[in-house]
């Protein structure tokens, strides 16, 4: 149950993707033109009056998508066939700033046509194995009302170890004595980590991101002891060794954007302020305790109300355009 996606993506995507707008707008993207303009769409209207009529019956929000300057991505956790950790991340290119939403790995979502399915697949984790990457991006674009991503990376979690090691380990305030121990597991896993301000090696460093008892908030006060231990590792990372830092990270993620590109953009991290760049949020909502066949299992419910209103918040659309 790594969840050390969120470390991976700081260094593969805050490290490297973040300076994006440095290099695209001025020299053209290295990969493609992951912005649509909506230019390509003349050739399936050549009189153009239908692509009129198109735009007219768009809203707001969806107007914004392919007017503003951003680029999204879908970072994914793997455990096993599961996703233990999904994060949208989306990258304003006029205000050289990071917007991340962590999505719950126990958000609800029916599919449809699983009116009739299991407990744990009424779970958004469970989407991958099922489905695959391309899925998970069309159920969670549908999720945060039809955004567009334009990337994805998936973590190999089992790299996280040397990715901490090669930034000589990342300091933290650990907020409990975690102890844990699973006899079961291959190998036994054995966590104890005294609670205080401590600098964690690669190992310690996998074994306070796995750790998930001991939470009063369960896994929300999860995530936030997670986003304090990204922006530590992050500072650290974009301090020194950036290039060496990607080029590590690298060999544990799968994604859809090259080494090469990756570097190019990594030459201009060292620019960012994570402190004032980087915004990380939860998706909004509440856990929740459901029955199914039998089965009662947690659930995190989305708050729709907030939820859109946080999209059109990234998106600078006003809330009362929006039934228009």
């Amino acid at each position: 149950m790594f969840t050390i996606v969120f470390l991976c993506c700081i260094l593969a995507i805050t490290a490297g993707f973040i300076v994006y707008s440095k290099v695209s707008p001025e020299n053209g993207n290295p990969d493609n033109d992951i912005i649509d303009d909506g230019d390509n769409d003349s050739d399936n209207d050549p009189d153009g009056t239908d692509q009129d009529d198109d735009l007219d019956q768009e809203t707001p929000l969806e107007k914004a998508f392919k007017e503003k300057n951003r680029v999204n991505f879908l970072v994914l956790g793997l455990e096993g066939s599961r996703t233990d950790t999904i994060i949208f991340a989306s990258f304003d290119r006029d205000t050289k700033k990071v917007d991340m939403i962590s999505i719950p790995r126990d958000t609800y979502y029916l599919r449809q046509g699983q009116e009739y399915s299991a407990a744990e697949e009424r779970k958004i984790n469970a989407i991958y194995g099922d489905n695959g990457t391309k899925e998970v991006e069309k159920v969670v674009s549908n999720m945060l009302y039809g955004v567009p991503i334009h990337n994805y990376v998936k973590v190999k979690y089992e790299g996280v170890e040397k990715i901490v090691d090669s930034l000589g380990g990342v300091e933290v305030d650990v907020p409990m004595d975690m102890k844990y121990e699973d006899p079961y597991d291959d190998p036994p896993l054995v966590i104890d980590i005294p609670k205080g301000r401590q600098v964690l090696n690669g190992e310690n460093a996998v074994k306070f991101l796995r750790f998930r008892s001991g939470y009063k908030g369960g896994d929300l006060d999860r995530v936030k002891t997670q986003q304090e231990f990204i922006k530590s590792a992050a500072k650290k990372a974009l301090s020194f060794k950036i290039v060496s830092v990607i080029r590590t990270a690298f060999h544990y993620v799968d994604t859809d954007i090259t080494l090469t590109n990756a570097l190019f953009y990594g030459a201009d991290a060292a620019q960012i302020n994570i402190s004032e760049d980087l915004n990380m949020m939860t998706m909004p909502g509440h856990e929740e305790k459901r029955t199914y066949k039998g089965v009662k299992l947690s659930y995190f419910i989305k708050d729709d109300t907030k939820l859109k209103k946080l999209i059109m918040e990234l998106y600078d659309v006003e809330e009362e355009n929006t039934d228009q």
